[in-house]
């Protein structure tokens, strides 16, 4: 399985740690591959983890931060590593389930139609200030006042993730 996330750093990342938390409980540490640059490993890292299982154990999970979903990529390797993987998706495991873990696509690139065409695609994009509002009074409860809530969303936008770390730092 293959799952792009988009957008939002905060409910991306809590729901990459419910991964995390899920495969640590029901199958192993070892079995998590969190990379933080594509261009960290070679090809031959992703043919030996990404195209086969493992001996001892059921399911591994890969997350792949940033991956460059791009069209105007000048950059060699990352362009070698885009058509290795468009060339891959249909070969991945199925045990194998692969996260890539982006603040932003760029939906023209062959990599997003594909994994859109296959796989899911998860877009955590908040335009609604209602809908923000009643984010952040899931998370903070009684902590903070409607109106608290209004002032720090004029001075700060729909930027989720500048809120809440606004909000951290005061509670």
């Amino acid at each position: 399985m293959i799952y792009l996330l988009v957008w939002e750093n905060y409910f991306r990342n809590n729901l990459i740690n419910n991964w995390k938390n899920a495969f640590v409980q029901k199958y192993s540490e070892l079995n998590i591959f969190h990379i933080k640059s594509v261009l960290d490993y070679d090809l031959n890292f992703y043919n030996q983890n990404l195209l086969s299982s493992w001996f001892f154990s059921q399911k591994s999970l890969f997350i792949i931060d940033d991956f460059p979903f791009t069209t105007w990529e000048t950059d060699q390797n990352i362009i070698k590593m885009q058509d290795y993987f468009l060339n891959i998706f249909d070969k991945v495991w199925e045990d194998n389930i692969v996260i890539f873990n982006n603040i932003w696509v760029d939906k023209r690139s062959k990599l997003y139609k594909k994994i859109l065409s296959i796989w899911e695609v998860k877009d955590f994009n908040i335009i609604d200030e209602s809908y923000l509002k009643q984010k952040i009074l899931t998370i903070f409860k009684d902590k903070i006042s409607q109106n608290a809530i209004n002032e720090i969303i004029k001075l700060k936008w729909l930027n989720f993730w500048v809120i809440i770390n606004e909000l951290q730092k005061l509670s």
